[in-house]
């Protein structure tokens, strides 16, 4: 048991070295993105770092790169904020709980009442929908 423990142990903190490093080769190449294959690389990136390679892998690039467009015209600074929208984008539309869940994973933390203030921003804004289905709540990237 105690050696099962240490073996999740690890594998979690290279986990994290990995992650630590997919980021600091992101934030390098998101300071050469007049380069377009660098920009491009960043976002083949973020879709590493989310651990999502879907099937119709261009259609979910393209929402990211809108995505991206949207968050460097409002010159949004706030890594929530980007982080829920990446992951609507990559992964499409999930309840509360699942996208608390993702964004931790994808920053390594998240208050699920800190979430929820930012999605109600987004969706007064324009760009979040969220729908009833059935007992829960759906968050969604608004069609455009």
């Amino acid at each position: 048991m105690e050696k099962e423990l240490e073996v999740k142990n690890d594998i979690r903190s290279l986990l994290l070295h990995v992650l630590e490093r997919l980021e600091k080769l992101e934030e390098l190449v998101v300071t050469q993105k007049k380069l377009e294959e660098a920009y491009l690389l960043s976002i083949l990136i973020k879709l590493l770092r989310v651990g999502s390679f879907p099937i119709d892998l261009s259609e979910r690039a393209k929402r990211l790169l809108e995505i991206q467009e949207w968050l460097n015209a409002r010159r949004v600074k706030d890594d929530i904020i980007k982080s829920i929208l990446e992951i609507l984008a990559l992964k499409g539309p999930m309840n509360l709980s699942v996208l608390t869940e993702e964004v931790r994973r994808y920053r390594g933390k998240a208050s699920r009442r800190i979430i929820r203030k930012k999605i109600n921003m987004l969706k007064d804004e324009g760009i979040l929908e969220i729908k009833d289905k059935g007992r829960e709540k759906v968050i969604k990237l608004k069609e455009k």
